[in-house]
């Protein structure tokens, strides 16, 4: 049996990655192979297909996955395709094959049929759509019948060029429906199975169609826009597929996660991937079982207030003995100060330092201690500094507080948090949760830029970041979080000099470059090639959880009680619009 395939790709940034490469070389073993580039690609990566001997057909981007076939069917004539038994129309939408495709060659061998996929959905219809049943397009395979009748050319003869991603699926949903009139029969793999739950199970029941042997996993399950997800399911079913695959297949998860850091928002991956963590405060038994830390660990802290410093060493105590501490003061009377202490961290390796800030905040420690915090595998940044602004003060001692506690709440806390480090390679910074108290959400909540947006874009370009621009970024609140080492290699592939902060600073209408930089380190991790993620001790879980459930009523935009409806959160939520869009309202 020899076959065609007809790959189609699409990159906005015309990169092949792992996973198309891993795709390819299976494909390749049941079948010749084209791949069809709709728009661009790198030259690079173009070098690496012809390497692996590929035929490449590179065209303009339109028409979707029918226009890239169509074009390559009608630019051969017919003798061509008479070598062929079969023809293979697939794209780049999915990740796999989890099982070897000649698998399912074999199983749908006995199938009596002119053309197949993988799933058949059932159809739809309601107030909305009107969908007939179809064979889904991203993997189907034409016999000989149906290849060769002169009927299929004169269907991509006739076919328009789909303007928009609706015709694109229109012309999906209707190639079924067209040949099946003209009296071809189809089939699929596994039918129409669990419609009774969901017409389209490949996004929301991944794990289940797995557990079938499906043998591909679409892209989409993870980058659907999470509102969408969030009605219907929860980001559990995508740790469920993720647990699946890395438990009971072959399949390279990490080619999924390479994927997802280079074309998702930051912050739809800790949503979507489930990296939100809630560690034991005591030592678990895998890492009692793990031994001792053989990995390097240090802690930063900026300094600035007296009074602080012996709450300062209760939290610095619980890391692991024989840590290295840094301590950044800005002036020689709190030097004194903390070498009375220094007695209180004679199990540590600990250093003073007396520094005249002349760059802002977390990225100051970054850069002072660039030589010497590359050799650590952990780094936790950490700072006792309060907004001179805040009504009342107390609130900045609570977000301290809360800061500290989640990053170094106790000794076997804190060795929990490097575990779920060496356990995860792909961790790069773990900070704590988004507070939910002392008017925080407030202040953040659906305004997380809070005019420096302009300043960050800069930023971006400086270092030349590739990573979508995240328009909601998790942040380290508080400018304090754990992170990998290896994580911040992006932040110093750029020679940073004052002039850079002055120009940042420009930018920044009502934020300064510390607090503009500290929405953009989780960007940076990301670019580094690193997820993000928030930690809490299971301690503090309860009373994160009861401040998130108060928050989400506070702003609803509707809200029912026993004396009739109130809209009273409207003119909150139209103030923040409205302080967003024209600066100069308070």
């Amino acid at each position: 049996m020899k076959r065609l395939a007809l790959f189609s790709f699409y990159s906005p940034s015309g990169t092949v990655r792992s996973f198309i490469y891993y795709y390819l070389e299976h494909l390749s073993k049941i079948s010749d192979v084209v791949f069809i580039v709709n728009g661009g690609v790198q030259p690079d990566s173009k070098n690496e297909l012809e390497k692996k001997g590929y035929r490449i057909l590179c065209r303009e981007n339109t028409g979707f996955d029918f226009g890239a076939w169509k074009e390559f069917l009608l630019s051969e004539k017919a003798e061509f395709f008479r070598w062929y038994d079969e023809l293979i129309l697939c794209n780049c939408s999915c990740y796999g094959p989890v099982y070897p495709f000649s698998e399912i060659f074999s199983e749908m061998e006995s199938s009596d049929c002119d053309f197949w996929g993988l799933y058949r959905h059932p159809g739809l219809k309601d107030k909305k759509h009107s969908i007939p049943p179809h064979i889904q397009s991203y993997f189907l395979v034409i016999r000989s019948r149906l290849f060769h009748d002169k009927r299929f050319r004169e269907y991509f003869q006739g076919l328009n060029t789909a303007e928009t991603w609706n015709d694109a699926v229109n012309q999906e949903t209707s190639f079924t429906v067209y040949f099946e009139e003209k009296g071809f029969v189809s089939a699929s793999l596994l039918g129409s199975v669990f419609s009774e739950y969901i017409e389209n199970p490949t996004i929301f029941m991944p794990a289940k169609l797995l557990e079938l042997k499906f043998p591909l996993v679409k892209r989409k399950c993870f980058t659907t826009d999470f509102n969408y997800i969030n009605k219907i399911s929860s980001s559990a079913q995508i740790k469920e597929v993720l647990s699946f695959l890395r438990n009971n297949t072959g399949y390279p998860v990490d080619f999924i996660y390479e994927d997802l850091l280079r074309s998702a928002e930051n912050s739809h991956l800790i949503k979507a991937l489930g990296l939100s963590f809630v560690l034991e405060g005591g030592l678990t038994k895998e890492t009692a079982d793990a031994g001792a830390d053989a990995e390097k660990v240090a802690a930063v802290l900026r300094s600035s207030r007296a009074e602080r410093i012996p709450d300062n060493i209760r939290y610095l105590s619980a890391l692991p003995d024989g840590s290295s501490v840094f301590v950044i003061v800005s002036s020689e009377k709190l030097l004194d100060d903390w070498v009375q202490h220094l007695p209180s961290l004679r199990e540590y390796k600990a250093e003073i330092r007396f520094v005249q800030e002349n760059v802002p905040g977390t990225a100051g420690c970054l850069l002072r201690y660039r030589d010497v915090l590359s050799s650590f595998d952990y780094i936790c940044i950490i700072n006792d500094q309060e907004d001179e602004h805040s009504d009342p003060p107390v609130k900045d001692r609570f977000l301290a507080d809360h800061c500290l506690s989640s990053l170094l709440f106790s000794k076997d806390y804190v060795r929990n948090v490097i575990d779920l480090f060496r356990n995860n390679d792909r961790l790069g910074i773990l900070m704590p949760f988004v507070p939910m108290f002392a008017g925080w959400p407030d202040r953040i909540l659906n305004d997380e830029w809070d005019g420096c947006r302009k300043a960050a874009e800069r930023i971006y370009s400086i270092l030349n970041l590739s990573v979508p621009f995240d328009d909601h970024p998790v942040v380290p609140w508080g400018g304090m979080f754990w992170f990998r080492g290896r994580a911040m290699e992006v932040f110093y592939r750029h020679e940073w000099i004052g002039a850079d902060f002055k120009h940042v600073e420009k930018e920044a209408s009502e934020s300064n470059p510390s607090a503009t930089l500290l929405r953009m380190y989780p960007m940076i991790v990301q670019e580094s090639g690193f997820f993000s993620g928030c930690i809490s001790p299971s301690e503090l879980a309860g009373s994160q959880l009861s401040n998130l459930y108060f928050s989400l009523g506070k702003f609803s935009m509707v809200k029912l009680s026993h004396d009739g409806i109130h809209f009273s959160d409207v003119k909150k939520i139209l103030g923040l619009y409205l302080k967003r869009k024209f600066r100069g309202i308070k």
